[in-house]
């Protein structure tokens, strides 16, 4: 979220990013839609605004949304587009990306993008979380309204250019784009036709599309995807890095000299494995004719090789016009006989890797069959890479682990390039976090993913690099972290906490704030507020998910109140909740939250009904009244939890106990006949005859004296 969505509920957007004027004062007037734009469509009841329900709603100070007019050749595979305007500048239109609940879009991008300027993008605007049908809260984007249609909606028929226009209008200004965005650390992962924006006739510059919607490369289509994330779940390919972006800009042109997608159809296993085959130049142009002045970028652009592929500084080379001969494909060493499976003759490792991977049932039957082992021995001309086969399933033939493991490390030796791959898992290194946050609900996804940590895969994978990637030991370190957060199952730690620690700016996803959409801790206890003011729940406030958020996102982090939230003791327990909600309102406000310190109120009775005096209790809940009351948290902490008056209580409790002890030992000793006994009569016969003796002696030693004085 934009800087001043973290201090209002909303956000401003680039309005806040260089934090000196307003945004539309700092920004180069934004141009308009023609006249013939494409014409807007009421919202259907399904899209958020309910017959009956509000026509407006606000983002940030300045954005509003109608809700009534839906924009759906706007639209992004996991976002709604509506109509809007921004109060800063009411001549120019604008529209407003609502995003799924359930897929977060890319907060640590939203940033840098609204940063980015004089470049063919759709820059965001603003952005924050707004009030949606229900009392939900949605995650929203405002954008520009884009000028020029999208090149291609569906995909399948793309209109073609001349090369000298395909040149000016998509290479040159993509890579300007990419220039910008690469600069600021960023990349796109949403360069596609049907997210171009480009007018069907005329001569202007082609705009890439937003890109920040959805987790970074979700939505790609597969043919746009190298062959490892092709090969990765769409949820595991992540941000990649720039040579992803420049192979999707290799593809596109490709497909706009071609005039079609010939994968259109195809499922993304079919398109990786023609590439794997054929390399994705063949794979894409098939037998299109290019002329060698574009075949060369095509050729360097569509590289299957990450090491080989073109960078921005060779693509700005051909652009300025040094040419140089088009790279050859380079595909994968052919083994010396091929390895049939499921009637199909694989010649390489990585086009085997893959086929197994899409049949891991039948593959695990190949695995413990031993041939793999012996084809890769006998067949592989990297004897390298087959005795790294051989290592990888020995903990098949010594039981060091399950079959799945196994393949999974087989999987890595014979493709190194590839994602990490687990039964219906598939993940880049790199997404492996992401791939498990978009997957939490589902519990095959979950083990999956823990079973991929405890079989250390990303160290395997790592290790199975030609070059070591110099953040090797960081990356590692990261993975440790994760399991050892995993197996550290207790509230503030488990799957919740990596969840929300390795995936930066994940919402809350506690049953408690489902509607919510709290994606910055800072919103965290005003939602919480919101949802006691509807109905106070019997559960408390801070669930496992509650705690792990604010694990994650509290700096410095609250490790030693967390931790206190497992105690085995009831009381230690609240405690620590109204203790963590309390450091929570110091830090981030606000001032007063009277709903939410009534249910946290509710939950202390452990904490108050542990004290022993009756009359401190009943002082106490008057005390625990009166912070409620003044909405102060610090206070109901105060005066559930005084550290004073606890200790008085306890030591008039152990003196009282004491007391107590001792009385009923002497009632015992009573009710047992203790006083008539013989023994305690012998003993007080003794002690009085002993005192009469004394008494007696005295008085004659008295009398005595006397006589003697007169």
């Amino acid at each position: 979220m934009s800087e001043a969505a973290t201090k209002e509920t909303a956000g401003t957007g680039a309005a806040a990013t260089d934090g000196t004027t307003d945004a539309a004062a700092e920004s180069p007037k934004r141009e308009q839609p023609k006249a013939d734009k494409p014409k807007a469509e009421k919202a259907r009841p399904e899209s958020g605004a309910t017959k009956g329900g509000p026509r407006e709603t606000h983002l940030g100070k300045h954005i509003t949304i109608d809700l009534t007019t839906r924009l759906p050749e706007l639209d992004r595979p996991t976002a709604q587009a509506f109509a809007a305007s921004d109060s800063r500048t009411p001549t120019e239109q604008v529209f407003v990306l609502i995003c799924d609940p359930k897929v977060p879009p890319r907060l640590e991008a939203l940033h840098g993008l609204a940063k980015v300027r004089g470049v063919a993008l759709m820059i965001p605007i603003d952005w924050g979380p707004v009030v949606w049908g229900g009392g939900e809260r949605r995650y929203a984007i405002c954008y520009d309204r884009p000028v020029d249609p999208v090149l291609a909606p569906s995909g399948d028929e793309i209109p073609t250019m001349r090369e000298d226009q395909l040149v000016e209008r998509v290479l040159r200004p993509a890579y300007r784009t990419l220039r910008e965005v690469y600069a600021r650390g960023l990349t796109h992962r949403a360069i596609s036709a049907a997210n171009v924006y480009c007018a069907d006739a005329g001569n202007g510059p082609c705009m890439l599309g937003e890109c920040a919607s959805a987790p970074a490369g979700m939505t790609q289509p597969a043919v746009y995807e190298p062959i490892d994330g092709g090969q990765a779940l769409a949820v595991g390919r992540g941000a990649g890095t720039i040579t992803d972006d420049l192979y999707a800009l290799g593809v596109l042109m490709a497909l706009i000299l071609r005039g079609n997608d010939p994968f259109s159809k195809a499922d993304p296993a079919t398109i990786v494995a023609q590439k794997i085959a054929k390399g994705s130049y063949a794979a894409l142009m098939g037998q299109a004719r290019v002329s060698l002045t574009l075949m060369e970028p095509l050729r360097g652009l569509l590289c299957d090789r990450v090491d080989e592929r073109w960078t921005l500084q060779q693509l700005e080379t051909w652009l300025n016009g040094r040419r140089q001969s088009p790279k050859q494909a380079s595909l994968p060493t052919k083994a010396r006989r091929a390895f049939t499976f499921q009637g199909r003759d694989y010649w390489t490792a990585p086009s085997l890797a893959h086929a197994l991977a899409n049949n891991w049932t039948e593959a695990l039957r190949v695995l413990s069959s031993g041939d793999l082992v012996r084809w890769a021995e006998r067949s592989l001309p990297d004897e390298k890479q087959s005795k790294a086969l051989a290592a990888a399933l020995a903990s098949t033939q010594f039981g060091d682990g399950g079959d799945d493991r196994s393949l999974a490390r087989a999987l890595v030796t014979l493709d190194p390039a590839g994602p990490i791959r687990l039964r219906g898992f598939a993940a880049r290194v790199d997404a492996i976090a992401q791939a498990f946050a978009l997957g939490f609900e589902n519990r095959d996804r979950r083990t999956a993913f823990i079973e991929v940590l405890r079989s250390k895969l990303p160290e395997r994978w790592l290790e199975a690099q030609p070059q070591q990637r110099p953040d090797h030991p960081q990356v590692l370190q990261q993975f440790e972290r994760m399991l050892w957060y995993i197996e550290r199952d207790q509230p503030g730690y488990g799957m919740e906490r990596v969840l929300y620690e390795y995936n930066p700016g994940w919402p809350c996803q506690s049953p408690l704030l489902a509607e919510s959409y709290v994606c910055e801790v800072g919103e965290l206890l005003p939602a919480l507020e919101r949802r006691a003011e509807q109905d106070v729940p019997d559960a408390s406030p801070v669930d496992r998910h509650v705690a792990a958020f604010c694990g994650a996102n509290m700096k410095p982090a609250p490790d030693r109140l967390i931790q206190g939230l497992g105690d085995p003791s009831a009381a230690n327990r609240a405690q620590a909740v109204v203790a963590l909600l309390a450091d929570l309102q110091r830090r981030y406000g606000p001032d007063q939250l009277p709903a939410l310190c009534e249910w946290v109120a509710r939950q202390l009775s452990p904490l108050t009904d542990s004290l022993h005096n009756r009359q401190v209790r009943e002082k106490v809940k008057r005390r625990i009244e009166r912070a409620v009351k003044s909405g102060s948290l610090a206070e109901l902490r105060a005066a559930a939890a005084d550290p004073e008056l606890r200790r008085r209580d306890k030591e008039a409790f152990q003196h009282a106990k004491a007391q107590y002890g001792q009385l009923a030992r002497d009632i015992a000793w009573l009710e047992e006949g203790g006083l008539t006994s013989a023994a305690n009569v012998a003993r007080s016969t003794r002690s009085v005859a002993t005192a009469v003796s004394a008494i007696t002696s005295g008085l004659i030693v008295m009398l005595v004296s006397i006589v003697y004085a007169l």
